[in-house]
Formats: structure tokens, C-alpha cells, sequence
């Protein structure tokens, strides 16, 4: 059944395995800054994550895995975080409020240590409009999803700095049993430069590409592997689809460490520019899940 306007709200949980997470993206079309945050309730809490980052400027990450309910199911409200979640128009127009601390890091690695660095004012205040269809994500044991390409502008406050944004980026939703210790693979999304976009997802050795152009939207059989390093972090990439190839460098990446029960689970992102065969560049994020270790084969 496709997405419905409905989808758009939290869903009530099913067991205690059930989870729900909506995810926004951003980056400039030069790639020099990129942002991201998610916002995934449990049965009894929520985690609440996001990010600042570009090839040229600190890295500022914001983890809060305790976060507590709130009567509006979209609002975060802790000492020292404070975020909004707003639909404005389901399935179209996204609004996001953060205001916050942030952990800055000179080094990404420093996240999966001591996790020590400056203390920094972050605030997000930016919009999501739809900028294509909504795409589907396959069912998968009960979990459901779907993903959208978006046009994203606003401000991003960073101490006393103002940065205006005018970008490209994405949005998605997914909700059902999801067993975050097992979920392997990769997720690239991205807009290559002219009117394609893509999203690319690897899981369970199987890669497939949805390939939109001028509002409709191929999905066809693909093959890629990532490359990380001895800190399970990304690199580079590469994907094979219809008959293109992309290259993916990686201009910034954001490690996501978390406790999963009692164990370290590690969903880095990285901030890419995408370059294809066919001459075109982009830019977009790549997400690694918990099983995505040493270096990934092809898909």
C-alpha cells in the first residue's frame, strides 16, 4: 500500500521490538556543509540524534539516547536540547526546530572514544519541501518506509555564525519490528547534478537502485561496495546501476555510536560528492548499519 497522507504521524507501537524513526538530510549543492537529524521512538523512549559537518569546518554531533516522552509525540524537551518536528503539509512540507549544545570534534574518531571535545550553540531551523515523488521502500518483515527527495532551506546557527541554506537533500519515515543489532548494509541517497536522483539500498548481499528522472521513478538491479576503515568508518564507494556507474567520495563523516541491548552499535554517515560515468557530479549521504564491518563486498 503506498504512503498515505496518515503515514506521516507516529504509529502506535506494536511489541516491544517496534521502533519508528524520521530521518531529515541536507547539503549545499557545492557539498561544502551538510546536515542531518533523526528522531527514533521506542515503546518507552526515544533517541534523538543530528549533525553538522563539511570538509572544511569541525564536526558537531548532538546524542541524546534517554530522551523522554512528551504529550506532543514530535517534541523533544531535555535539559539542554530542545526540538520540533512539524508537518506542515503531509507528504509535501517539513518543518525542523533544533536548539542545542553540540559535542565539536576536530577528529570523527574521537566519537567512538572518550568523546571529548568543545562545547558548542547549534541550532537548526530549516524546511523540507518535496521535490519528486514519494518513493516506497520495499516491506520487510513487517517494517515499513518510504523516502522522499526534498528542497531544503533555512538557517543553521552555529555559535554566533549564521549559515543560509538553500539545498538539496532528503526525508524518510520507517516504522515496524526493527531489530537494530542485525540490520546490516548501506543507504546512498543523493541528487546527481541535471534532473536524476538516486537512492540506492544494500542489505542482506542484495543492492537496489530507484533512479528518478523528471518525476518517474526505475527501480533497477545494482551492484556497489563500500570501503571503510579500521574504524568501520567510510571512505569511499561505488555503485553499478543501469548501465552507470557512480563514484562516491567522501567529503565528512559522522559516527553514530549507540547501545543496543548491551551491545555497541555503530551507524556511521557520511557527507559524499557523487561523480557518474556519464560526466555528471552530485552530492548526498551515505548511512552504514550495525552489520556494515571491515571492508564491504559487492552487493
Amino acid at each position: 500500500m503506498a504512503p498515505r497522507p496518515a503515514d506521516e504521524h507516529p504509529h502506535d507501537p506494536l511489541d516491544a521490538g517496534w521502533s519508528e524513526t524520521w530521518s531529515f538530510d541536507f547539503t549545499s549543492a557545492d557539498g561544502d556543509v551538510g546536515g542531518w537529524a533523526a528522531f527514533t521512538r521506542f515503546a518507552d523512549h526515544a533517541w534523538y540524534q543530528a549533525a553538522l559537518a563539511g570538509p572544511r569546518r569541525q564536526l558537531l554531533m548532538v546524542l541524546d539516547h534517554h530522551v523522554p516522552f512528551r504529550s506532543n509525540p514530535m517534541e523533544v524537551r531535555t535539559t539542554g536540547l530542545w526540538a520540533d518536528h512539524i508537518c506542515e503539509t503531509p507528504l509535501d512540507h517539513w518543518t525542523l526546530g533544533l536548539e542545542t549544545f553540540a559535542l565539536g570534534v576536530d577528529d570523527p574518531r574521537e566519537l567512538h572514544g572518550r568523546q571529548h571535545g568543545d562545547n558548542v550553540a547549534l541550532g537548526f531551523d530549516l524546511e523540507w519541501e518535496t521535490d519528486g515523488p514519494v518513493v516506497e521502500h520495499p516491506q520487510d518483515a513487517g517494517v515499513h518506509g518510504y523516502e522522499l527527495a526534498c528542497r531544503v532551506y533555512g538557517e543553521v546557527l552555529v555559535g554566533r555564525d549564521v549559515i543560509d541554506v538553500e539545498g538539496v537533500g532528503s526525508r524518510s519515515h520507517h516504522w515496524g519490528p526493527i531489530d537494530w543489532v542485525v540490520d546490516d548494509g548501506w543507504h546512498l541517497s543523493g541528487v546527481v547534478e541535471g534532473p536524476t536522483r538516486w537512492s540506492v539500498d544494500s542489505r542482506g548481499g542484495t543492492t537496489t537502485a530507484l533512479v528518478e528522472t523528471d518525476g518517474t521513478v526505475r527501480r533497477v538491479a545494482a551492484s556497489g561496495e563500500v570501503e571503510v576503515d579500521d574504524e568501520g568508518l567510510p571512505v569511499a564507494a561505488r555503485v553499478d546501476a543501469d548501465g552507470t556507474e557512480l563514484r562516491v567520495e567522501v567529503l565528512a563523516v559522522t559516527p553514530v555510536p549507540v547501545e543496543v541491548a548491551g551491545r555497541q552499535v555503530r551507524r556511521p554517515r557520511a557527507l559524499c560528492r557523487l561523480r557518474s560515468s556519464g560526466g555528471w557530479t552530485g552530492v548526498g549521504w551515505l548511512e552504514l548499519r550495525a552489520g556494515a564491518g571491515g571492508s564491504l563486498g559487492a552487493g
